[in-house]
């Protein structure tokens, strides 16, 4: 028994000695330490540089909208014709933003929510505005009302009219207004309640339409304070019933288009003034038999967008069901309005859900698949080049041109 304690008394005191010693040798070391980082120069480690002014056309803004980190979203700059260094930088966008730009002003815009508690607590908006160059802060400006949109990005919820003027914000509540925010004062300027309609298309130089529950549009023109001098209101041609339309859209000079659920394709004419509301036209038979219950139909999340020569790009699914409209696409379909006829088809490598085209020299089709990385397509051969990606658990479900 007594053998046991001694040895027992051994191996404590073992350890209380090196102790004592642990500190003596970590303050020994760090003195070292200091000492040597002392001596050395301190050396560059950061290389900034600028991107152009004004983006070329060829390139593309993707907004992730970041399903599983929605605090963290993020627009990342593309170059889709780049075979190296093929993204150029990237600017938040937090908590389910909208996103716009103006390449005339050389600016990015990101309507964004921060809550005080990370994801809840008193809820802020602000809209972010960024320099296309240098992606610095140009400004940031408190939206009043707490009051924007919180949905899936699209292209609808934030615009620049077409005048550069100002920047349209869709506003839900749920009550549905937007806010007309002057580029040049930086600030709010006029906030117009629109009822029972939602989402922002622009609308003459200096105006926006917004589709309504009941199947009309209605329409304002602005004046230079962001008042409304005119309201008008369309003919109900969207038939939500029997054959909504998809209210992402593609746009030619003052032409919107729409592609309902069904595949029809809907111009209205938003020139300023009374909204003009054109002939239907039918995607089904040009390329293919099709028919409702069976055969291809637009599906996805950016289902519809155009080149620079007008023609329209619709994002189609074969052998589509009831219910498949957001389940994306094997084929992108290519439209011309002046005939009225489908003109060509273009075979995906596999199931996407948004779509894009770039312009430049040698014009892109970017698709967003089902893995969410960009398919990047030459647009003229259709072939299938490459992909870009790669950002983690990136969501990018708004493709944007620049235009």
């Amino acid at each position: 028994g007594n053998g046991d304690s001694q040895e027992m008394s051994k191996t404590m005191a073992t350890p209380t000695y090196t102790s004592r010693l642990i500190p003596a040798f970590i303050a020994a070391a760090g003195a070292l330490m200091g000492a040597s980082l002392a001596q050395l120069p301190v050396e560059s480690t950061t290389s900034v540089e600028t991107l152009p002014e004004k983006y070329p056309s060829s390139w593309l803004l993707a907004h992730d909208l970041a399903f599983y980190a929605l605090a963290t979203g993020r627009v990342y700059i593309v170059d889709p014709a780049a075979k190296t260094s093929d993204v150029h930088g990237m600017v938040d966008a937090a908590a389910f933003a909208s996103f716009s730009y103006s390449r005339d002003r050389g600016e990015l815009y990101v309507a964004e929510t921060f809550y005080t508690r990370g994801m809840r607590g008193e809820r802020t908006d602000f809209l972010t505005i960024y320099d296309m160059a240098t992606l610095a802060i140009a400004a940031q400006v408190e939206l009043p009302g707490a009051k924007r949109s919180l949905s899936v990005t699209q292209k609808a919820a934030l615009q620049v009219t077409r005048d550069g003027e100002f920047l349209l914000i869709y506003n839900f509540t749920p009550a549905a207004s937007v806010s007309i925010f002057d580029l040049n004062k930086r600030k709010v300027v006029n906030d117009i309640q629109i009822p029972g309609c939602s989402l922002i298309y622009p609308h003459g130089d200096k105006g926006f339409a917004s589709f309504c529950a009941d199947g009309s549009m209605i329409a304002f023109d602005l004046d230079e304070n962001g008042k409304p001098l005119n309201e008008y209101r369309t003919v109900k041609f969207n038939d939500i019933d029997a054959d909504p339309l998809f209210m992402k859209f593609a746009t030619d000079d003052d032409v919107t288009y729409f592609v309902s659920f069904k595949g029809f394709i809907q111009p209205v004419r938003l020139a300023g003034g009374e909204p003009e509301v054109l002939e239907r036209m039918y995607l089904g038979g040009a390329v293919r038999q099709t028919s409702y219950g069976a055969g291809a139909r637009p599906a996805g999340w950016q289902v519809i967008t155009q080149d620079r020569s007008g023609k329209i790009y619709v994002l189609m699914r074969p052998d589509a069901r009831d219910g498949d409209h957001k389940s994306g696409g094997s084929y992108v379909w290519v439209f011309d309005p002046k005939s009225g006829r489908v003109i060509r088809e273009i075979a995906l490598v596999g199931n996407s859900i948004s779509i894009e085209v770039t312009g430049g020299r040698n014009p892109k089709l970017v698709a967003t698949n089902e893995a969410m990385f960009l398919d990047i397509y030459d647009l003229k051969s259709g072939e299938h080049e490459r992909i870009i990606g790669g950002w983690g658990p990136a969501n990018p479900f708004a493709l944007h041109a620049v235009q």
